[in-house]
């Protein structure tokens, strides 16, 4: 149902249903309703989704081709969003607030998705106050071999760019106005393009952790209000 196509979970479910019946016509037909595939999702033991995870994935870069790599990468975006849950007692006990108060129960999703083809990769939920940063952390185990993760500035963080490159990925990340790197030589900032510079943050250094040697690149855009750069 996640691969399917639809704007509630009853239309995915009917359209991914409809797959399986053309797929296997000599088959059992599977069941007719959503509520019914649920109740029997929830009887399955939690290896067997990740078997058919694994399964899946495996699966994605022959299927997309030629598609699966761009300049010699894996291109991968992450993202999250806080997405509400109705208003039912369960829920609330369960979730409680995230936003204001008296706000509805919320989950928080962080998704990465293969960005040529909006294909999802992986995904982590937790409840609506739950940190974007952790969730990929939980999720660097999943990417392929040749990763680059593309985020927004909502990712910024010594730590996290520390564990991604620990995990053989590459990232671009869009740089936060409140971060301080260190480059290798003096330059206008009117005049910066790209280079060489160091991230290391005053904890990091109190804590004797060595410096993250990054590439920054400054790309000129066009806005309504004139030409701003962005930094990644």
């Amino acid at each position: 149902m996640s691969f399917a196509c639809g704007d509630s979970q009853e239309e995915r479910f009917e359209s991914a249903r409809a797959v399986m019946v053309a797929l296997q016509p000599k088959r059992r037909r599977p069941g007719e309703t959503l509520s019914g595939f649920q109740l029997a999702l929830a009887r399955l033991p939690t290896r067997v989704l990740r078997a058919v995870i694994a399964g899946v994935r495996a699966r994605l870069p022959e299927a997309l081709g030629r598609r699966w790599q761009a300049g010699g990468f894996v291109v991968l975006g992450c993202d999250g969003s806080r997405l509400e849950c109705p208003r039912i007692p369960s829920l609330e006990a369960r979730l409680g607030e995230a936003g204001k108060t008296d706000s509805a129960p919320s989950i928080w999703l962080t998704a990465i998705v293969h960005l040529a083809t909006g294909v999802p990769w992986a995904w982590r939920f937790g409840k609506g106050t739950a940190s974007e940063r952790d969730h990929l952390k939980h999720l660097l185990g999943t990417l392929p071999a040749m990763a680059l993760i593309v985020c927004d500035a909502g990712y910024v963080g010594f730590d996290l760019c520390r564990q991604i490159m620990a995990a053989g990925a590459d990232f671009l990340i869009r740089m936060s106005s409140t971060v301080t790197l260190y480059s290798e030589q003096q330059e206008p900032l009117t005049r910066y393009r790209e280079g060489i510079v160091y991230y290391w943050p005053d904890a990091a250094q109190k804590r004797g952790d060595p410096p993250l040697r990054l590439r920054l690149l400054r790309v000129v855009g066009k806005r309504k209000t004139g030409t701003d750069p962005y930094d990644v």
